[in-house]
């Protein structure tokens, strides 16, 4: 972004210079929020920016029909075979300029089942970023939307009976300006909204509050930071708790040599759930960031927390301390050579219920990328440890992608819980009004432990115009699922909580043809395969499915 001058950001734990604009993820709630969102961008932009941005806008409308021999994707026994027809209207909107970027994609799909109409479907996919400068060097603003569809439980497959859709946005704006050579300052608001579609879970709102002081030139090799964060986190339905965090963080560092930074950072803070006892936060980190070589990047970073919070026992009347450690540490390794990029990170990192990272003020929250984990939003705090990587490989005429993740999320390690469990015990030797609402929040409550992905893909590029595309997803997710219901004996009435073991395998494979019929249209034929096992303690699901499409798609 034009004008905005270069200050330290973090990255994976260590510090390195980059521009101060921040993507930023998100969703709104509507199929109509797609126009509103880019009229509102048109309407932050000013006069000047707008005029000197070049737009592009390219309408789409892909028809086509599919065959499956299980079009419920139900369990063995109950596959069903039958037709559908799609029809997809769709459009890429950008702008680049010198003051405002925007990507915006979206696509309405429609499919029409031929021998059932109750599995016709018709859902919405979008996602998008933007910024703008709206006071030259000074007052900028950034956004971001993202639409998808998933199904209810993170344990269950998508099927044309089972999808709900999920919408976050934000918007960002924020002021920037220079101390002289002394300092760089930025103070920045954050509207962060999730909303769910066809689904009874309620909407939630995030607002946050950042403030944030770099080290100028005048220190030469040595750098620091002083940043702020308070946060917000508000739910519709009245029956869940209201969230609150502040955490103050310092930063030093030095410049070693052209290509290696050193630093280390503290920080103290606290979080709230609703008035339960607050839970006190302290931090240290240590951060570097090594270029080794021209086409290698080494980051990492060692750390550790405490969270300590003081409750009351209700039994004993007496308040009980408890403190908990845990150390944190990260590394990221990328490498480019002439053909080919590899990528291998590995982060141990608090989050939120909506996947949020704690304990790094400004620290990127829920990534846009294709490793991106479903969030079920709830109070709570988790510690999880993410391993990831990727290669990329392109000669010629192929291109080659493979991509493998793994994630482990500790549920033991949850302070607010001690606060949180007051609310499902008994009062009075019955259900409490409070207790009635948890139990309708928590009917049916998914925890995931552990997710592991692997994906690889290979395009073959075969004549000017065709193209074969083999792609492969392999899939495992491992967790339990936690059922509160009311029990009743001697006349009280009291909660219980059944975990259920579960364990999903999905693997998927398909293998496509691309042609460009004209300068404007293009065809698609493809054949597609995929199975999954769905573990329930004892009980298992087996569902399989064989599916062939053709598209064909037209640019206006």
């Amino acid at each position: 972004m034009a004008g905005t001058a270069p200050t330290p950001a973090r990255s994976n734990g260590a510090l390195q210079l980059d521009p101060a604009a921040v993507s930023l993820r998100g969703a709104r709630p509507r199929a109509w929020a797609v126009s509103g969102v880019a009229a509102a961008g048109f309407l932050l932009l000013p006069g000047g920016a707008a005029a000197s941005t070049e737009w592009t806008f390219t309408p789409r409308v892909t028809v086509g029909q599919e065959w499956t021999d299980n079009a419920d994707f139900a369990p063995r026994g109950g596959e069903e075979s039958d037709f559908i027809t799609l029809v997809r209207p769709s459009f890429t909107l950008t702008g680049e300029g010198a003051r405002a970027q925007l990507n915006l994609n979206y696509s309405w799909n429609n499919r029409f089942y031929w021998d059932d109409s109750d599995r016709d479907s018709s859902t919405h996919n979008l996602s998008g970023s933007g910024n703008a400068e709206l006071v030259r060097e000074s007052i900028f603003v950034d956004g971001s939307i993202r639409r998808s569809v998933r199904a209810e439980s993170a344990f269950d497959p998508v099927t044309p009976r089972d999808q709900e859709e999920t919408t976050r946005y934000r918007i960002s704006p924020y002021w920037l300006w220079r101390i002289g050579r002394f300092a760089d300052q930025e103070v920045r608001y954050v509207f962060d909204e999730a909303r769910y579609h066809r689904s009874e879970r309620e909407p939630q709102q995030v607002h946050r509050a950042r403030y944030r002081l770099d080290s100028g030139p005048m220190f030469g090799r040595t750098f620091w930071q002083l940043s702020s964060e308070r946060t917000w986190d508000r739910f519709d339905d009245p029956a869940r708790a209201k969230v609150d965090r502040f955490f103050n963080e310092a930063t030093l560092g030095y410049q070693v040599t052209p290509s290696l930074r050193m630093s280390v950072s503290g920080g103290d803070g606290w979080n709230r759930v609703e008035d339960q006892p607050r839970v006190d936060t302290q931090s240290w980190r240590v951060n570097a960031d090594w270029g080794i070589t021209r086409n290698t990047q080494l980051q990492g970073s060692y750390g550790q927390f405490k969270d300590e919070i003081d409750f009351e026992d209700e039994v004993n009347l007496e308040l009980i301390e408890r403190t908990d450690r845990r150390e944190q540490r990260s590394l990221s390794l990328v490498h480019q050579a002439p053909r080919s990029t590899w990528r291998l990170s590995y982060e141990e990192a608090r989050t939120d219920g909506l996947d949020r990272s704690l304990g790094a003020v400004g620290a990127e929250d829920f990534p846009f990328d294709v490793l991106e984990y479903d969030f079920r939003e709830n109070e709570r705090t988790t510690f999880s440890e993410t391993w990831r990587g990727s290669w990329d490989y392109e000669t010629g005429p192929n291109t080659f992608r493979l991509q493998i993740s793994r994630r482990k999320t500790d549920q033991d390690f949850d302070l607010e819980s001690e606060a949180l469990s007051t609310r499902i015990t008994e009062v009075g030797g019955g259900v409490s009004e409070i207790q009635q609402e948890f139990l309708e929040i928590e009917e049916a409550a998914d925890v995931v432990d552990r997710d592991w992905r692997v994906t690889g893909s290979w395009g073959w590029a075969f004549g000017a115009r065709t193209q074969a595309n083999l792609r492969a997803t392999l899939r495992r997710v491992e967790g339990s699922t936690r059922r509160v219901r009311v029990e009743t004996e001697d006349g009280e009435e009291s909660l219980e909580v059944d975990e259920v073991e579960e364990q999903t395998d999905e693997w998927r494979v398909s293998l496509g043809l691309s042609r460009s019929i004209g300068r404007r249209t293009s065809g698609d034929l493809d054949f597609s395969h995929r199975q999954s096992r769905e573990q329930e303690d004892d009980d298992s699901d087996r569902r399989r499915e064989n599916r062939i499409s053709a598209r064909l798609t037209m640019e206006f």
